[in-house]
């Protein structure tokens, strides 16, 4: 990543001209962002880059733990299990005796409650006209009407057509579909639901440009004033409005899906079901990192790259955590402005394998801060946004960046320095 620590580097100032998904080379290339990426063991990131406290004893029956996914390929079932493991987490962090509860925090509160969300379909409402070309998806992400979107790994799950993958979900049927969410259970009602390849989600993206609409898989959101308004979807609209063919479907996935907003996501989670399209590998060997010696491989480190610079683009932050996934196994990372920490892979999910609930818990012990957003930057009220909005035509993409970001300074210090990354 750069090492400019305003935020406004040329890759930034790019991508603000033109499509993102045009960009993605870029980040390989002009930023070689293959050099700035260290890899680590666990213990180390865990220890000094995600430090904090272990779930307590007393909440780990109330988890939720996921099923194999070692031979999963529908990603969205990935999605939500994942979605379904951290909000069983942070669900776990109720309001101390003597405090006051959430609902009557400040809006500048650093004590609101995180939510995880399958955002890989849809994009933040906007107040533009939405394009009246239904067709004109070709950039959306698991649309069922869009085959060649560049953000799948398997085209829109199109090769989940294997009679192995249909044998899977029924074996995993252990009847107890109605007890699975927040508890040890594990997924059944998701791998109960319909394995119909072609029932996934078409795109309710409302952008006038939906070629260069980007969005990340899983994102982790604050519970705040905003959180209604731009990024959650009731389940009642899901429900309704959802192109998915199977209802049982739907009924799995409708508590777990929100909208990708750059400016208010907070921890991005990227999933795929494809090692061939991953910018890692995610065997036990150690000397196996960047899987940069295949076109797939680089295109995924430029999607990756891609994501960070959207965040960073839009939010006034000093780091970023991510998480990467394979199926069953994932990474840890740690972004800063120059350059990035990835963790060793690991075993995710089950009673033996808790490091990402680990990670979820931490993560709803954190300070704003801590999660990486500047502290120098005072958020912008209503007032000041539309002092800001004269300055700009209507029709630029800034003035619509302006408009819906919630962190546009109206005052701002010199930003604390960021020193390197220390890997030992």
């Amino acid at each position: 990543m750069s090492s400019a620590s305003d935020g406004h580097s040329p890759v930034n100032l790019l991508t603000t001209l033109l499509g993102l998904k045009d960009l993605r080379p870029v980040y390989t290339g002009l930023e070689r962002m293959e050099y700035n990426l260290k890899q680590v063991t666990l213990e180390f990131f865990l220890k000094d880059y995600l430090p904090g406290p272990n779930i307590p004893k007393k909440h780990l029956k109330s988890l939720h733990y996921v099923a194999d996914l070692s031979k999963q390929m529908h990603e969205w079932k990935i999605n939500t299990a994942i979605c379904r493991l951290a909000n069983s987490v942070t669900s776990c962090k109720k309001t101390p005796k003597g405090q006051k509860s959430k609902k009557n925090k400040t809006k500048n509160s650093d004590d609101y409650p995180i939510v995880t969300l399958d955002i890989s379909n849809w994009s933040p409402k906007a107040p533009v006209k939405r394009a009246e070309d239904a067709e004109d998806l070709d950039g959306a992400k698991d649309s069922g009407d869009a085959d060649d979107s560049a953000d799948t790994d398997d085209a829109n799950d199109a090769d989940d057509t294997d009679d192995a993958d249909d044998a899977e979900d029924s074996d995993d049927d252990d009847g107890n579909a109605d007890n699975a969410d927040n508890t040890g259970n594990a997924d059944a009602d998701a791998d109960a639901a319909s394995s119909d390849p072609n029932d996934v989600e078409a795109t309710s993206d409302p952008d006038d440009d939906l070629k260069t609409a980007t969005r990340v898989d899983v994102g982790v959101f604050f519970k705040n004033d905003r959180f209604k308004d731009v990024v959650s979807i009731p389940p009642a609209e899901f429900m309704e409005t959802s192109r998915m063919k199977s209802k049982a479907n739907k009924e799995v996935r409708k508590n777990h899906v929100g909208r990708c907003s750059w400016a208010d996501v907070v921890v991005l989670i990227e999933v795929k079901i494809n090692t061939q399209r991953s910018a890692f590998y995610f065997e036990d060997d150690p000397t196996k990192f960047l899987r940069t010696d295949s076109n797939d491989g680089r295109e995924a480190l430029g999607q990756l790259g891609e994501y960070i610079g959207q965040v960073f683009g839009h939010q006034h932050r000093v780091h970023l955590y991510a998480v990467y996934v394979y199926k069953d196994r994932a990474r840890l990372l740690y972004f800063e402005r120059q350059g990035a920490l990835v963790s060793e892979p690991f075993k995710y999910g089950t009673r033996k394998a808790l490091t990402l609930h680990t990670f979820f818990w931490r993560l709803a012990n954190m300070s704003r801060e801590q999660l990486g957003f500047d502290p120098t930057v005072i958020p912008a009220d209503a007032d000041a946004v539309k002092e800001m909005l004269p300055v700009l035509p209507p029709t630029t993409s800034r003035s619509k960046y302006i408009a819906h970001s919630p962190l546009t300074p109206r005052t701002r210090r010199s930003p604390p320095r960021v020193n390197g990354l220390r890997t030992n």
